[in-house]
């Protein structure tokens, strides 16, 4: 659990970062079901990727989350997930080492493997690491901000849910960094080609090799700061920390 004070000021930028999507006549929705997420994603011929999808993983509530804007007609518009990979006293780069192999192949078929040493980002984070992923915006909603916001949104949301975190990250495209996006959505780590292969991944489509991606990502300090400086101006304590979960709503099936 968060310091009452950060947990306050977390809860008043949540609450902040939502009126924002409520004025764009969006709503939020939230859910922990993953093959309720696959389904979304296939309404729009879309696929998860190997880290969320449930042909992939199993990532219960304690694990993960997912969340999506959907606009008034119900039409989804842009979506995320976090998932949480409690390492221990193991290190993110000695995950990668472990993960990576069994989830990707280099242009012979055969497992890839990395290099010893790793960005220091990535041989320091131990402990509570955040994975973000299934960052999407439908094409008419790009460029008007809902991404970014979503992308912080979800970060406050996993810092609070899974703390004590020490460290989140995601992978994007390089010109997702070149365009400043990755700034915009408050990451304060910027790492080009970050992971160090010994042998890469074979390209898997025509945008960019899975080797080229940059990792984007904050360190405990770093969401701290981003804790503040959105609630930083905003009304403060008219949310109680248990109601933050009242301006989302809830999509998990029931069992």
């Amino acid at each position: 659990m968060l310091p009452i004070e950060l947990d306050q000021a977390c809860v008043d930028a949540e609450a902040h970062l939502i009126s924002r999507f409520s004025a764009s006549g969006l709503s939020l929705q939230v859910g922990s079901d993953f093959r309720s997420f696959e389904l979304f994603a296939c309404a729009y011929d879309r696929e998860l990727t190997e880290h969320f999808s449930v042909k992939f993983q199993a990532i219960t509530p304690p694990r993960g989350f997912w969340m999506m804007l959907v606009a008034p007609e119900g039409e989804v518009v842009a979506t995320v997930a976090a998932r949480l990979d409690d390492l221990g006293e193991s290190t993110l780069a000695d995950y990668w080492k472990l993960i990576l192999p069994i989830v990707y192949r280099d242009a012979y078929g055969a497992p890839v493997s990395l290099r010893e040493r790793q960005p220091s980002f990535v041989q320091e984070a131990t402990g509570r690491v955040i994975y973000l992923g299934e960052m999407w915006v439908h094409p008419d909603w790009r460029k008007t901000g809902i991404g970014s916001d979503l992308a912080k949104l979800v970060q406050l949301r996993a810092f609070r849910r899974f703390s004590p975190v020490n460290a989140l990250y995601v992978w994007m495209r390089p010109r997702e960094i070149k365009g400043g996006f990755a700034s915009s959505c408050g990451f304060q780590t910027l790492i080009e080609n970050a992971i160090n292969w010994d042998r890469p991944p074979a390209e898997r489509d025509a945008k960019s090799s899975v080797s080229e991606l940059w990792l984007a990502g904050n360190k405990a300090s770093a969401l701290h700061d981003l804790v503040y400086d959105l609630s930083a101006g905003t009304p403060r304590g008219l949310l109680k920390a248990g109601d933050a979960a009242v301006l989302s709503v809830s999509c998990d099936r029931e069992e």
